[in-house]
């Protein structure tokens, strides 16, 4: 999925799961350029992390304006 982000504002990205994910990882690929060309071959930041648990299942938030700055 790609978008434009305004990077002075925060953006979070939550991924939320039902069941029971023992972590989430989130792989971001910052770039210019066409999607289906110009994509770099890896990604510029990968971050890893534990779910919050509630009632109704496991999530995790990701905070990105600060890296895509």
């Amino acid at each position: 999925m790609s978008r434009i982000i305004n990077a002075r504002s925060p953006h979070y990205i939550t991924i939320t799961d039902p069941g029971t994910i023992t972590t989430a990882t989130m792989k971001l690929y910052i770039y210019a350029g066409n999607i289906n060309t110009d994509i770099p071959p890896s990604p510029q930041y990968t971050i890893v992390k534990k779910p919050l648990t509630i009632e109704a299942g496991n999530f995790c938030v990701f905070e990105i304006s600060e890296l895509i700055r």
